[in-house]
């Protein structure tokens, strides 16, 4: 499937509460081990290039560190530079092969909303009842 890193990006929280869940039945928790390996693989690399992009924008001190704000987050010298190579990157679309989140995992996990939307390209579609 092809997906923008944005999609990916924004889902991790969502994904963290599947791919956490404890399940009974082995073969669903064996399907989204597959899927978490190369989710999170994806992250993984998403983090890595955020981290570099920072560290491009980060104001350094005398010594060549980062300068830390008070509330312990690193303080860019230009923050729509930063905002605006970050976002760029996130809209790098990617052919990512990979299982859809099965409609069983939705049911028990019960995601909120929101959930539901940042995880919307990456699961089945709800199973209709038969009457």
């Amino acid at each position: 499937m092809k997906v923008k890193l944005l999609d990916l990006w924004n889902a991790r929280f969502a994904f963290i509460k599947i791919f956490n869940f404890q399940f009974d039945d082995a073969k669903l928790s064996y399907i989204l081990s597959r899927i978490a390996k190369k989710i999170n693989s994806e992250l993984e690399d998403i983090d890595k290039e955020r981290l570099k992009i920072v560290e491009k924008y980060a104001d350094k001190d005398e010594r060549g560190k980062n300068k830390i704000t008070p509330d312990n987050r690193i303080l860019l010298k230009d923050n729509e530079a930063f905002n605006k190579e970050w976002l760029d990157f996130l809209e790098t679309e990617i052919e990512l092969d990979v299982w859809l989140i099965p409609w069983k995992a939705i049911e028990i996990v019960k995601p909120i909303p929101n959930e539901m939307i940042a995880l919307e390209k990456f699961m089945e579609e709800p199973k209709e009842e038969k009457k």
